[in-house]
């Protein structure tokens, strides 16, 4: 299934001047959530990882669920959206994965023949230069790895049976991959202050 991107916060806030801490976390590796990223009180929850069957993983945004799933993975309020369920045909090797969420929406569901649609992610010009930042991975037909794309911007689209790791630095999930295949790793965080 297609791995659920990190929680993404915005916003301004007032701080002090000393004893701010930063912490970026890695991306998570097959079947693992990513680690959350900080600044100050502020905590982005971890993308939920990406599985081979069953439910997905609940993160700052869930993980696509693979076949039979039944249980939609979940997000943190405010921060991400749902993965989506598995699908398929009933019977192997038609099984496809969802779409992990997204900042901007929840992963699509699994077809009968295609891997579920990658949430979307959020762009934002804080850097100077346009950005999709916490886009969800793509869920991959387990027969050949075919699915649906990311979005616009979504370096983490699979679009084969190899899929893609999510671009470090965005927090971005990464695609689902078909079986035999290994597993890819999301995006790491990223933390961004303008002042």
């Amino acid at each position: 299934s297609g791995g659920g991107a990190g929680g993404l916060l915005a916003g301004q806030m007032s701080v002090g001047t000393s004893g701010l801490t930063v912490t970026v976390g890695n991306g998570g590796g097959a079947g693992s959530n990513g680690q959350n990223s900080a600044f100050n009180t502020l905590t982005s929850i971890g993308g939920g990882g990406g599985i081979h069957g069953g439910n997905g993983r609940s993160g700052g945004s869930g993980s696509g669920g693979g076949y039979p799933a039944t249980v939609i993975a979940t997000s943190i309020s405010g921060q991400g959206n749902n993965g989506g369920l598995g699908g398929g045909w009933g019977s192997a090797p038609y099984y496809t994965g969802g779409g992990g969420g997204g900042a901007g929406s929840a992963g699509g569901d699994g077809g009968s023949t295609t891997g579920g649609n990658a949430g979307n992610g959020i762009v934002s010009n804080i850097t100077g230069t346009p950005t999709y930042y916490a886009v969800g991975g793509p869920g991959a037909h387990r027969d050949d790895g075919v699915n649906t794309g990311g979005t616009p911007g979504s370096a983490a689209a699979g679009g084969s049976a190899v899929g893609e790791d999510g671009v470090a630095n965005t927090g971005n999930g990464a695609g689902g991959t078909a079986p035999n295949v290994t597993g890819k790793s999301g995006g790491s965080g990223i933390v961004v202050i303008a002042y």
